[in-house]
């Protein structure tokens, strides 16, 4: 499946996605960060900040570059797409937040209005039976 968040900055630099989070990502999933307009993503990366527990909320301390994907984000027009890895470990909420030349960037509307960071969310899988 292919999700799109739509992000934009405002013009006090402030950042927005939407949705955010982005919940009911699979394994294999594309997500797409889809810059609007378009310019607003020169120079933007995106970097993973943390892993939580779904349910529960617990923080875990697994760090990876290029978590929850297999590669690093591609760049296209635009855009900052990814595939999620067959691998990735499930029941987690993939913390991430933008970045610019002068570090990171602020949101304009905090997830759950308080989290300074954007959110995929992994669900667990299906029960077996």
């Amino acid at each position: 499946m292919r999700h799109v968040i739509e992000v934009t900055l405002s013009e006090a630099k402030k950042v927005s996605a939407i949705p955010n989070p982005l919940e009911e990502v699979q394994p294999g999933d594309t997500v797409v960060w889809s810059f609007v307009p378009s310019e607003v993503g020169n120079g933007l990366q995106i970097g993973f900040l943390g892993v939580q527990v779904l349910a529960g909320g617990e923080e875990l301390q697994e760090s990876e570059p290029n978590q929850p994907f297999a590669f690093p984000l591609a760049q296209e027009a635009g855009k900052l797409v990814g595939v999620v890895r067959a691998d990735v470990v499930r029941g987690r909420r993939f913390k991430y937040g933008f970045f610019g030349g002068d570090g990171q960037i602020a949101w304009a509307e905090k997830m759950e209005d308080i989290h300074d960071f954007g959110g995929l969310d992994i669900p667990p899988p299906p029960p077996r039976g």
